[in-house]
This record gives structure tokens, C-alpha cells and sequence, in this order.
């Protein structure tokens, strides 16, 4: 289980001796993709309940090695039957690099965070991931915005696994 309960201020520090994005991902974008077992309550539900969704970031890295930040999120709908998704540009994430490993950060809401730390392999050909939820220490639950309807959601727990890592030109 990665899904961690404590101190969330361990994504909104730099991490360690933080470098300049290598140039081997300068004009590239690194996906990663995961699972996601949450525990939460949307707008208008009395109860929390268990829910899937399926989480993506992008981080585009420019020319000048800066980086841009993309969160997504698709979340099967049981009262609609459907899938639902939804996608924003994530302007307060952390992104930081040491060496072959790359810590996004990117805080969740009123007392959570999600951490993704990427491993590049072969000269930045290839990476993997692995990625945690944390909430701050005490906090029951986290109110968040949904990316995917706009609404209001409180968070209880989240467990991520299924982790996958992508370079893209």
C-alpha cells in the first residue's frame, strides 16, 4: 500500500540538491501514469464510498528547460454509468531534478498532496515510476476541486499503484 498518512510539506519542499532539467529532456515530455483506490465523497452523497480513477500527469519539459505541469483524471461514474474526465494545468507543482531522478509534487486539495518520483534509465531513453498520497497529519479527509466535474470533493484515502512512465517527443 502507498498511500501514506502523515506530514504532506515533504512535496512542497525542494528535494535535496535540486539541478536544472538535464538537456536530454529539454523539448520532451515525461507521462506517468497510475491507478488510483480512493475513498471519497462527492457533492451531494451523505456516505464516503470507494471510487477508481485512473491518473495521468504530464511534465513538458521546454527548450530552455523549463517545466509545465498537466494533471488528468478519468473516474467511472456509477450514478451516470460512464466514465467522466477531466484535465488541468497544475501551475503550483513542484518539479525538481537530482541527477537520473525527477520529484513532481503537486499539492491535493486543503490537506493532501501526491508525490511521483521518476527514475530515468539509458542517457533519459526510458524512466519508471512510483508514486504516494499523503495527507497532513490529523486531517480526516481533504476537500478538494474535482478535475473531472468542478465540484467539491473530500477525500478520505487514496492508494496508487500501476505506476508507468513514458518519454514523449
Amino acid at each position: 500500500m502507498r498511500s501514506l498518512k502523515f506530514g504532506f510539506a515533504f512535496v512542497l519542499v525542494s528535494v535535496g540538491a535540486a539541478y536544472a532539467s538535464p538537456p536530454q529532456l529539454h523539448g520532451k515530455t515525461v507521462v506517468v501514469r497510475w491507478q488510483e483506490e480512493r475513498i471519497q465523497r462527492m457533492p451531494g452523497d451523505d456516505q464516503f464510498r470507494p471510487v477508481s480513477a485512473a491518473g495521468e500527469v504530464g511534465i513538458s519539459i521546454n527548450d530552455a528547460g523549463r517545466a509545465a505541469t498537466r494533471l488528468s483524471f478519468s473516474v467511472q461514474d456509477p450514478r451516470a454509468n460512464r466514465i467522466r474526465s477531466g484535465s488541468k494545468s497544475v501551475a503550483g507543482a513542484r518539479v525538481n531534478f537530482a541527477g537520473e531522478t525527477m520529484t513532481i509534487g503537486i499539492q491535493r486539495g486543503s490537506a493532501s498532496a501526491i508525490q511521483i518520483s521518476v527514475r530515468f534509465s539509458g542517457g533519459f531513453s526510458g524512466c519508471t515510476a512510483r508514486g504516494v498520497s499523503g495527507m497532513t497529519g490529523g486531517a480526516s479527509s481533504s476537500q478538494t476541486p474535482s478535475i473531472v466535474d468542478g465540484g467539491s470533493t473530500a477525500i478520505r484515502s487514496v492508494r496508487i499503484s500501476g505506476e508507468s512512465c513514458s518519454i514523449q517527443n
